[in-house]
């Protein structure tokens, strides 16, 4: 009797040939690879054979991914699935999370981070999936996805190359400092490296405008805190990462947006990433200016500091500033996870 392969399992299921045959050559020096073209043929090899994970394509003649996907949560919750297409948006990605994928990379794909999402699914299945509603802690392999949705604006706008990341540290830090819990830093840490998700609905070319904006033009801006909580809103994340999201431009005596709100009704997490914001924004290049002093940025914190900020985060900030704390490089830290991520694709 022939010995059972005991490498994982992997199912790859792509119309195209070619990324067929790409993904199997990344993949069968440490995995069994099957293959298929079709959405209703890959049904049939999961109810016979034991996969592990499936890589997915979204668009397929026939039954896509899309289509695929709630069956596979439905009908083989055990199985992790990457999806990998070649016509992502933050929306088809936010949808994939909220069906169950484990992760989601665009073509062409990356062969680290291939063999990195692959090893992510198959690694205890999905053990570590929340139940339904959310109301769980999030999974490293959600947290995973949602640094692919945060980088989707850093290719909009090269200046903002990097801020996600270092405005996560910092919250972090300053999070740790006012003495919040790890449940409480982790979700501050998320929604500020998610902060700006929402500009994906800003034209890149307001985005990048060197002058200043038109009236009508600051309005379309400044949409982008609610078009941001909306996205997470589809991902079932805990609330309060997007209540964060949509009031971190908020002002401490309600000058800010979009609601127009003030002091303590501004969620505590959106007032830390509203100073760390700030001060990352005034430190380095933008479009309409050159990055001010440190000395001078944190001036403009402190003087602003019990209107346009929350006096107390202000101050906890500048401390941080102050006690070196805040000059670790950040982007050699996860954002997120603080390396559990990464460590988890090594």
């Amino acid at each position: 009797m022939a010995e059972r392969d005991p490498r994982p399992c992997v199912l790859i299921v792509d119309d195209e040939r070619g990324p067929r045959e790409s993904l199997r050559m990344i993949l069968e020096p440490a995995h069994r690879v099957l293959q298929c073209a079709r959405g209703a043929d890959a049904l049939e090899v999961l109810r016979r054979e034991r996969v592990d994970a499936v890589t997915l394509d979204l668009h397929m003649p026939g039954m896509g991914g899309r289509e695929l996907l709630p069956t596979l949560r439905r009908e083989f919750p055990g199985v992790g699935v990457v999806v990998i297409t070649g016509c992502g948006s933050v929306e088809s990605a936010a949808e994939a999370v909220r069906q169950g994928a484990c992760d989601y990379l665009l073509k062409p794909f990356d062969v680290v981070q291939v063999i990195a999402a692959v090893t992510r699914a198959t690694a205890g299945r999905r053990a570590e999936a929340p139940p339904a509603g959310g109301a769980a802690e999030i999974c490293p392999r959600t947290l995973g996805l949602l640094e692919l949705l945060a980088e989707t604006i850093e290719t909009k706008d090269p200046y903002m190359r990097g801020h996600g990341r270092r405005v996560a540290f910092y919250c972090g830090i300053v999070a740790e400092r006012m003495g919040l819990d790890d449940r409480e830093r982790e979700r501050v840490r998320i929604a500020a490296f998610l902060h700006d998700l929402g500009k994906v609905g800003v034209p890149t070319d307001l985005l990048l405008r060197p002058g200043a904006l038109e009236p009508h033009e600051r309005r379309i801006l400044e949409e982008h805190p609610a078009i941001g909580a909306r996205l997470i809103a589809r991902l079932e994340l805990p609330t309060e990462i997007g209540l964060a999201l949509r009031h971190h431009h908020e002002w401490w005596d309600g000058g800010g947006y979009p609601d127009g709100i003030s002091g303590d009704a501004i969620p505590l997490a959106a007032r830390i990433i509203a100073v760390a914001d700030a001060f990352d924004a005034m430190s380095c290049d933008r479009p309409y200016r050159r990055a001010l002093p440190r000395a001078v940025a944190a001036g403009e914190l402190q003087r602003y500091a019990g209107t346009q900020f929350d006096a107390w985060v202000a101050r906890t900030f500048l401390a941080c500033l102050d006690s070196g704390i805040c000059d670790v490089d950040p982007l050699a830290v996860s954002a997120l996870t603080r390396g559990a991520v990464a460590s988890a694709a090594a």
